[in-house]
This record gives C-alpha cells, sequence and structure tokens, in this order.
C-alpha cells in the first residue's frame, strides 16, 4: 500500500530536524526526534540512522555500528541514503578499530557518493591508521579538492603530511590555515610544530608564541612543543618556564615530563631529572616510559655509574633503527657480525671496544664507507689472528650485536680506557692548530653545540700559528687564511688530525679522532654538553673549555673563546702547544 506523500514529508522533516539538532550539538533533543519517528513508524531507516549518529556523538560506537547495519537492511533505500549510512557504519567500526571492515564499508559509500568530502576525508584517516601512508595522501587530497575551504580535510591533510616526512609540504598547508584563520591558536600551533621539525626555529618560534597569544587557554602540547624549540635556540631558561607551564596544565602528561627532565639535566638539576625519570618509567606507560630509561640512561653514564647506565641504554632500540641483537657477549667460535649505529663519532668513539669483543668472537664489522678504513688505524686487531676481524656487508647472517651495545655485553662496568686506540704514521706539522667550529646542521640542538665562524674568529688572531681547517663543505671565506684538510673519508681524516699539535673544536667527530689518536685536543663544549663529556674521561688528551652559563648562544660562547685565546697565547709565548684547562 503506498504511503500518504504528506506523511512521508513530514517524517523526511522530521528527520532532518534531528540531524540539524544534532549538528548543533543538542543532542538529547536529536535524539529525542529520531526516537518519536520510530515510535511512528517501526523500522524507519532514517530514524536509525538519526539514533546511530546520536550513539557516535555519545561515544557509543558499537550501538551506532549496530543501529547503522539495520538502517542498511531496508530494502527500499536510495543509493543517497545507501552512501549515508555506509558512512556512519564506517565512522562506527573506526571509532571500534575495526579499520580493514571500515575502510571497505567506506569503499561501498564513496561508489553510491563519489562526490562527498566527509567520506574521503574518513577514507585518508582509516588508511593512515592502516599504515597506507600514501594512499591516505591521495584520499585527503581528493576530500580538499571537494571541499577547498574545509579546515578539517586541510589539518588532516598537513598532519599526514608530516607522518609522510613531507615536512615542506605541510607547512604549506598549515601556512595556508592560519592565513584563512589567524584566530585560530591551535592553527598556529600546528604551524609551529611543523616549522620546528623543519629546523626552522626562529619561525617556528613566532608561530608557536602566536599560539600562546591568541589563546587564554593553549593546549599543554603547544607549551611544550614551544619548549622544545626555546631549548633548540638555546634559550634554557624560556624552555624551562614553557615545559613548567605545560606540566601545571597537564600534569599527567609524561612527554611533558620527560621533556621537562632532560633540560633539568642540561641544567645540571641531575636529582631532580632523576626523580622525574623514575616516576615515568615505574608507570611502565608504553613508550615514553622506555624513553625515560633511554634520557635516565645518559644520566647515569654522565655520572660515571656504568653498569646501570648501560643497562639502561640498550632502551634505545625503541627509538635507533638497530640490527636484531642475537650475540650474548659469551665466547664463541660462531662469526659475529657488528652493526654500527648511529653518528660517525660515536662509532670512533665505540671502536674502542672491538679487541675486547674479538677476543671472545670472531668478528664481521659493518661499518658505513666513510669509516671503512679506520680498523686498520687500531694496533690492538693487528695482534689477533689473521681474519679474527674483519670489514663485513650488512647481509652477513649469524650471530649479531650492535656497537654501541659491546659495553653492555662485555659486561664492562667500569670507566673506560682513556688510553689512544688509533695509531697514524703522520708526525705533526710545528705551530699547525686544527680547527672545526661546527657540527651537523641536521642536529635538533645544533645551534646550542656549533659555533659561527665569526663567534670563532678571535683564536685566528693569535699570531705564528698555521691553522688548519677541519670544516666540511666550508666556504671560500670561511676558509680564508687557512690550509684546508682531506677529510675525503675518517681515516684521511684522522691523518689531518695528526699532523696537528693541536685539535680546537666543537663536540663532534674530529674530537673524537682527536682522543683515540692521542693529540691534545681544546673540546668547546655547550652548557650541559653531551653526557660523553660529563662523566669518566673518555680520552685523556682530550681537555674541555666548558660554557659556564645557561644562556643564548650569543652570550655564552664569547667568554669560552676569550680563555681558548688567553690559553693560546700563552702556549704560543712559551713555544709549546699543550693542553690547559679551561
Amino acid at each position: 500500500m503506498s504511503q500518504n506523500p504528506f506523511e512521508v514529508m513530514r517524517r523526511r522533516e522530521q528527520a532532518d530536524t534531528g540531524m540539524a539538532l544534532l549538528a548543533g550539538g543538542r543532542v538529547a533533543e536529536a535524539e529525542a526526534r529520531f526516537k518519536a519517528l520510530l515510535t511512528d513508524e517501526a523500522g524507519n531507516p532514517e530514524a536509525l540512522h538519526g539514533l546511530a549518529c546520536v550513539a557516535l556523538a555519545s561515544g557509543k560506537a558499537a550501538l551506532a555500528i549496530g543501529l547503522a547495519g539495520r538502517a542498511l537492511n531496508d530494502g527500499n533505500l536510495s543509493e543517497a541514503q545507501r552512501g549515508r549510512f555506509y558512512l556512519t557504519l564506517a565512522q562506527g567500526l573506526a571509532d571500534e578499530h575495526h579499520l580493514e571492515p571500515a575502510r571497505a564499508a567506506l569503499h561501498v559509500s564513496i561508489l553510491l557518493q563519489p562526490l562527498n568530502p566527509r567520506a574521503h576525508l574518513l577514507m585518508g584517516t582509516i588508511l593512515a591508521g592502516l599504515g597506507r601512508l600514501d594512499d591516505s595522501l591521495i584520499a585527503l587530497s581528493e576530500a580538499l579538492r571537494l571541499a577547498p575551504d574545509d579546515l578539517s580535510c586541510m589539518q588532516a591533510l598537513g598532519a599526514q603530511l608530516m607522518r609522510a616526512e613531507r615536512k615542506a609540504e605541510a607547512v604549506g598547508v598549515f601556512q595556508d590555515i592560519v592565513a584563512r584563520r589567524p584566530d585560530l591558536a591551535a592553527a598556529w600551533a600546528n604551524l609551529g610544530a611543523a616549522l620546528f621539525e623543519c629546523g626552522a626555529f626562529e619561525e617556528a618560534y613566532a608561530a608557536l608564541l602566536r599560539a600562546v597569544e591568541t589563546s587564554d587557554d593553549v593546549a599543554a602540547e603547544t607549551l611544550n612543543n614551544l619548549g622544545l624549540v626555546e631549548m633548540a635556540r638555546g634559550h634554557l631558561l624560556a624552555a624551562g618556564r614553557a615545559f613548567e607551564d605545560a606540566a601545571r596544565r597537564a600534569p599527567d602528561d609524561l612527554r611533558v615530563r620527560n621533556n621537562h627532565a632532560t633540560l633539568l639535566s642540561e641544567l645540571g638539576e641531575a636529582k631532580r631529572a632523576s626523580a622525574s625519570l623514575r616516576d615515568i618509567m615505574i608507570t611502565n606507560a608504553g613508550e615514553e616510559a622506555v624513553r625515560a630509561e633511554f634520557n635516565h640512561a645518559a644520566l647515569l653514564l654522565g655520572q660515571g655509574r656504568m653498569a646501570e647506565g648501560w643497562a639502561a641504554f640498550q632502551s634505545r632500540s625503541a627509538f635507533v633503527p638497530l640490527a636484531p641483537e642475537t650475540w650474548d657477549g659469551q665466547p664463541t667460535d660462531r662469526p659475529v657480525t657488528i652493526h654500527a649505529e648511529q653518528g660517525l663519532g660515536d662509532i670512533v668513539q665505540f671502536l674502542r671496544y672491538l679487541p675486547m669483543a674479538a677476543e671472545r668472537a670472531p668478528l664481521r664489522v659493518c661499518l658505513p664507507d666513510a669509516a671503512g678504513k679506520l680498523l686498520a688505524l687500531m694496533p690492538s686487531l693487528a695482534n689477533l689472528p689473521p681474519g679474527r676481524v674483519q670489514v663485513a656487508s650488512a647481509s652477513e647472517e649469524g650471530l649479531s650485536a650492535n656497537l654501541l651495545s659491546l659495553p653492555f655485553l662485555l659486561h664492562c662496568h667500569d670507566a673506560p680506557d682513556p688510553a689512544p686506540y688509533f695509531v697514524v704514521d703522520v708526525a705533526p706539522v710545528r705551530g699547525r692548530i686544527g680547527i672545526m667550529w661546527s657540527g651537523s646542521r641536521h642536529y635538533r640542538f645544533d645551534r646550542r653545540r656549533s659555533l659561527t665562524r665569526a663567534q670563532i674568529a678571535p683564536v685566528f688572531d693569535v699570531p705564528g700559528i698555521e691553522f688548519l681547517c677541519l670544516q666540511k663543505d666550508v666556504s671560500d671565506a670561511d676558509l680564508a687564511g687557512m690550509v684546508h684538510a682531506d677529510m675525503s673519508d675518517l681515516a684521511a681524516t684522522a691523518r689531518a688530525v695528526a699532523s696537528c699539535e693541536l685539535i680546537i673544536g666543537v663536540d663532534s667527530v674530529v674530537v673524537h679522532l682527536a682522543g683515540a689518536l692521542g693529540r691534545p685536543a681544546w673540546l668547546l663544549n655547550r652548557y650541559g654538553g653531551d653526557w660523553r663529556w660529563r662523566g669518566p674521561s673518555w680520552y685523556e688528551s682530550i681537555t674541555m673549555f666548558q660554557a659556564t652559563t645557561p644562556d643564548v648562544p650569543d652570550i655564552a660562547w664569547p667568554p669560552v673563546v676569550a680563555r681558548v685565546v688567553e690559553a693560546l697565547r700563552a702556549d704560543v709565548s712559551g713555544g709549546v702547544l699543550a693542553s690547559k684547562r679551561g
């Protein structure tokens, strides 16, 4: 029997009114409308679908799935209705973390309603959850094409671009958002976070500061990011204030507490840092608890508590790509592949443990091309039986371990032996000093570690010295007045270092090489500094000229450089280049 068209229209209007109420946040009133419609007509699909939407808004995804499924059982649905209902079903499945069924339901919805930007937006989110980032970006780009002014589509696309490491593109999307809505604190916060990841610290600072100024209720995450940016800029005290403010707003946010503890360690407040990190560790709260253990490892090693430190240092496997570790450090006749990890300075620093490891097992050492010739500089390896230690490819099978795990696997509970372990047949040139004032700009906190050519310039005013530039990728202007070294690989760099009576440099592979060779080196070390330079001496020939205040680089470095110049003048006037403590 055909329905009264006026009655059909009335019920449709009632369903539309319910959806409008729901869109306006009036959930209870919307629910009442849909229930009344369902009482009026049992099994009304629009009423069932409306109640499914109410369930989603109320956080009852499982109920929404059931109601959307009942609505879809109606055999008289139009394509438009089926498209909407499948979209709601997909949202419920996604909220319940049933991502593959959600993707399948959404696929049907998009086939029925290909011009619905909400469907493509949800598809992008679901595909990202399935780890299909490229497909996610295609779906989100389509959503934005269909709704070019939709901020939620723009925000989702920017977030996924960040996940896909397409950071510059993400910055462009977030810049578009703030241009459209400069009143949105969250938009400025997202832009600041993206700029920080791109290493644009000043721009990131400006954006995050704008976020703070735009809202009286700024999110703890924004303040946390502001703290990280301030650390990268070298404003340690300002970073502390940002982390403390973030912790007040979100006292249970373990990420904030981890970052604040790291800063406290840099500021020399080891007790407070240790207590905070231990509190996070005992929560067993997944990634942040492991990150706290890794941060605590650096604290322990910097205090000379080597046994505890090396054990905790193994937690780095959660954050650093490492080869599977199948060797337990016990004596064996089976070859063990040793995999290099992290930076070149770390490789130089930890190669000292190879002879001890080689006493327990034949070694196949995988090194990057730049470091491949370093083993030939170690006389302690030459005394071993032929073939006991070999350079190998990363494809070697069998037992394996990571280079920085050797102190743990070999139970090295004492401070490292600071004696040199590299030898090259190069004599120092009288009056030659090697100099290296900046490290890799890819390091997030390089601004605190490195100096500019202008900041180190007073050193070049000391007469009677031939300066050998150990800086890679140096401009002709910066090289003026210096000899440039062959740094084609680390073995060549080691020979250049050995040709100097003294090395002056920041925390870098050059200083590690000087220490491994036993050449006198003056380390220009930032305030706080890396754990390697806080505790027991790794190299007997290295002297630290330490920044003594947590000031910004422009203020912190000049006194350090002045002490270096004073010590250098004293050595030159005395006719000898000897190490002096700064």
